[in-house]
């Protein structure tokens, strides 16, 4: 009995050291494996950046298939390029849904410009190549993608993303404005973008973008204020200041919104702004009344009324009480639009005397 027993206990033992091994074995594979990793994790920023090239890659090479069956009309052109613009808005959705996630913000940013960089170049083609669209077609279509994106971008915070679709869309619609020669139709999607860009850049503190969109907007009206002397085109004068005059109003009511209405203090960016808005409206009001379409004398009253609204807007009883920066800025306009709405009202004796 004695030896049975001690039997047994020889072979717990044994048990015991073998289940030691095992797990002293266990515990260094465990550290090695620790010590591979550790070395792999503080690459986690290139590799997912390689992966999301690597994927921006895929996203491209579906885009030239679909390119190619188009151009060797395996499909019919209209279907390639539908089919073209679907894949395009595709990827947009997909950086709306990555958006939602924190840790997806570089996946998102990657979607969303590889949709910008599929969707605008098509779009050109697709009014210049390929004639399918007409120009009016080709701008409301811009103008579709184009708020589709900017929103995206701002729902999402994607700051490079709204840099992308509005330099894009800028450089596409005076491409749209080159090919077909959609100048007004071109000129409104600016000014309407550029008062978007405004507002997006207001609520989502994007400084940057709302100067470049401004600077499209007043290209375009002085682009079409240029061709509608032109004898090439046949763009009126009458239409450039028409679009001035839409121009300047857009950007001041939408500067008097944000101080009086939401309260917040005006920056550079809008006496700046409004100075070459007034400038851009002036030409292409001198170049209507020289082409006889216009009588400069209204256009004077329409600054005078301006210029009354300025000073009422400077003159309100909190602006001038605190006598900030928005009292300056619209003491100063009203003063600059009286002086030009009174030269193009009165003679210029009088205007000199007044």
């Amino acid at each position: 009995m004695d030896d049975r027993i001690a039997e047994l206990e020889s072979r717990l033992a044994a048990l015991e050291q073998r289940l030691d091994r095992l797990e002293g074995r266990t515990t260094d594979a465990s550290a090695a494996e620790d010590f591979e990793v550790a070395p792999a994790l503080g690459d986690g920023f290139l590799s997912r950046a390689s992966t999301l090239v690597g994927r921006v890659l895929l996203i491209f090479g579906g885009a030239y298939l679909l390119r190619a069956i188009t151009d060797f009309n395996v499909v019919p052109t209209a279907f390639g390029i539908s089919l073209g613009a679907a894949y395009a808005v595709l990827w947009l959705y997909m950086a709306y849904r990555k958006g939602t996630e924190d840790d997806q913000y570089g996946s998102a940013l990657f979607y969303g410009g590889a949709s910008v960089l599929l969707a605008l170049p098509l779009l050109v083609e697709a009014c210049g190549r390929f004639a399918l669209l007409s120009g009016l077609q080709g701008i409301f279509a811009l103008a579709v993608f184009s708020g589709l994106t900017l929103a995206v971008a701002a729902g999402r915070n994607l700051k490079i993303l709204g840099w992308m679709i509005t330099a894009g869309s800028i450089i596409a619609a005076f491409a749209v404005l080159q090919i077909s020669r959609a100048a007004v139709a071109a000129s409104a999607f600016l000014i309407i973008f550029g008062v978007a860009a405004l507002w997006i850049g207001y609520v989502r503190h994007w400084q940057g973008q709302r100067w470049l969109a401004a600077f499209g907007a007043n290209a375009g009206v002085l682009t079409l204020t240029m061709l509608s002397v032109s004898e090439q085109w046949t763009v009126g004068p009458l239409s450039a200041f028409v679009m001035g005059a839409s121009l300047l109003i857009a950007y001041l009511v939408s500067f008097a919104l944000w101080s009086h209405v939401r309260g917040r203090a005006v920056g550079m960016f809008e006496p700046v702004q409004a100075i070459l808005a007034i400038i851009v409206a002036s030409v292409a009001a001198v170049v209507a009344a020289r082409a006889g379409q216009i009588a400069l004398a209204p256009v004077g009253g329409l600054g005078l009324i301006l210029s009354a609204c300025a000073y009422g807007l400077a003159f309100t009883p909190e602006t001038r009480e605190i006598r900030g920066r928005n009292f300056f800025f619209y003491s100063s306009l009203g003063l600059l639009l009286l002086v030009v709405g009174s030269a193009l009202v009165l003679s210029p004796a009088i205007a000199a005397a007044v």
